[in-house]
């Protein structure tokens, strides 16, 4: 701001009464930050008020991100600190924070009693993990650690792979998600291995959710998509002998028909396929032995995938052939639950090698 009169010579500027509150004014916003150049541009009178609330929110995020690193130094020190009062120096590692994109993790958060069950949960995750959904899924291997410091004790720590295919569809668009992934386990629940029977409850319902999840984000994003969950005639009713597979099968079902409303408004339609016995590779699963003598018959995967594709955005759900539909309705509405799962233990049964305990 120009003075009033300078002192020619001393170089003192003088300032009238009339300009102190301008003057005012630029110390105010001086003491905000800002410099000289975005002092000047917010004192112009026709200066439209949307860019002086964004010039001063910039000025806000810069304040904060430099309050964020100070804050982050002091703390670092405080550490230091720590070290030296515990252990008489500094210890033999650095800890050294890095801002790193955001991934989707799959893994497990939990409160370790110490360092070694720590370091022997890790190990079996990192085993276990890719036999579960498969190595090809699976990026590297991370531990994140929710504490402001180390320590020994009681540890809130996170094992778990960061999902491959996050990674490698980050640029690509995706335009119809089939997320068909599933196992069964035939035969009486009470001998089947309870690590498998959690590992195929994982599969048939925790990867569906996570695939329409990182997918219907960026559907939603774009405003047009489409997503075919694929679930099975056996959510429509207990099914004794594969229970936890007709179990996960009708959270499929419920899931799929929930986000078919919720998604329906933001341009992106989801339907669940809901086939009887088809044939695929499935049909060979350890203790199968088909629906020979009865009244189901193996449809041709062509079969199931038009009807499917037909069916997509128009209704919630579709099963696919009439005899299949005329089955999955006959123990919805013609018997009671308890009746509908006894008749279709005896159906299970015979398709499978299980004895009734």
């Amino acid at each position: 701001m120009r003075p009033a009169r300078i002192d020619p010579e001393s170089g003192y500027r003088f300032y009238s009464t009339d300009q102190l509150p301008r003057l005012n004014r630029i110390l105010a916003l001086k003491e905000l930050g800002l410099t000289l150049d975005q002092i000047s541009r917010l004192l112009e009178d026709d200066l439209p008020l949307e860019e002086m609330r964004q010039m001063l929110t910039v000025k806000q995020a810069e304040m904060e991100q430099a309050l964020g690193d100070g804050l982050r130094r002091i703390r670092s020190i405080q550490l230091r600190l720590k070290q030296i009062e515990e252990a008489g120096a500094f210890t033999g590692y650095d800890i050294v924070v890095k801002p790193i994109p955001a991934h989707r993790i799959l893994g497990s958060r939990q409160i370790v009693p110490n360092t070694e069950q720590g370091f022997q949960l890790a190990l079996q995750l990192a085993q276990e993990l890719p036999e579960q959904v498969g190595p090809e899924n699976l990026d590297r291997f991370v531990v994140t650690l929710f504490s402001e410091e180390w320590t020994q004790e009681n540890l809130d720590v996170e094992f778990g792979y960061i999902l491959a295919i996050d990674q490698g569809t980050q640029d690509i668009e995706i335009g119809l998600l089939v997320s068909n992934a599933g196992q069964g386990s035939p035969g009486s629940f009470l001998k089947q291995d309870p690590d498998q029977e959690a590992r195929l409850v994982h599969l048939n319902t925790t990867a569906h959710m996570r695939l329409a999840h990182l997918f219907g984000n960026k559907m939603v994003d774009r405003g047009r998509g489409g997503i075919l969950l694929t679930s099975s005639v056996g959510a429509y009713q207990a099914m004794p002998y594969m229970a936890s597979y007709s179990a996960a099968k009708a959270y499929i079902l419920n899931f799929g028909e929930a986000l078919h409303v919720e998604l329906k408004k933001h341009g992106v339609d989801v339907t669940v396929l809901v086939p009887g016995p088809t044939d695929t590779p499935a049909k060979n699963w350890d203790g199968m032995k088909g629906p020979s003598g009865m009244p189901l018959m193996w449809m041709k995967s062509e079969q199931v995938v038009r009807a499917a594709l037909k069916s997509l955005g128009k209704a919630p759900s579709v099963t696919p052939g009439l005899m299949n539909k005329f089955m999955s309705n006959f123990g919805r509405r013609l018997m009671s639950r308890r009746g509908a799962a006894s008749v279709f233990g005896s159906l299970t049964q015979a398709m499978t090698e299980a004895d009734r305990m």
